[in-house]
């Protein structure tokens, strides 16, 4: 229940961060760091640390290359999601968003 610091980071310009919590007891953390983001968190995961994977652990920060070159400026999440407010003033930045997969439940 100690807070610790992510060795990992150190150096990195984090400007937004975003936790989650499952069951009181797995936390799993997104943040945008210089021009990348971010995600790690212990299993079971449910799609919120953005790999693409169902319930894959990542223990140590890791880097999510599919958002490389977004320009994210905003991260939170919640169970079984994870919110990005990307600014897409660039010409190279809607690009990328709209070869993006939508979202149509």
């Amino acid at each position: 229940m100690c807070p610790k610091p992510e060795h990992d980071l150190t150096g990195c310009n984090i400007r937004s961060m975003g936790t989650s919590t499952q069951y009181c007891t797995n936390t799993s953390i997104v943040l945008t760091a210089d021009d990348s983001v971010i995600a790690w968190g212990v299993s079971p995961t449910y799609g919120e640390l953005d790999t693409g994977e169902i319930a894959k652990s990542i223990v140590r920060p890791k880097e999510v290359t599919k958002m490389e070159g977004m320009n994210i400026t905003q991260v939170t999440m919640g169970f079984s999601h994870t919110l990005l407010l990307c600014d897409d003033s660039t010409e190279e930045v809607k690009q990328k968003l709209a070869a993006m997969p939508a979202f149509e439940p």
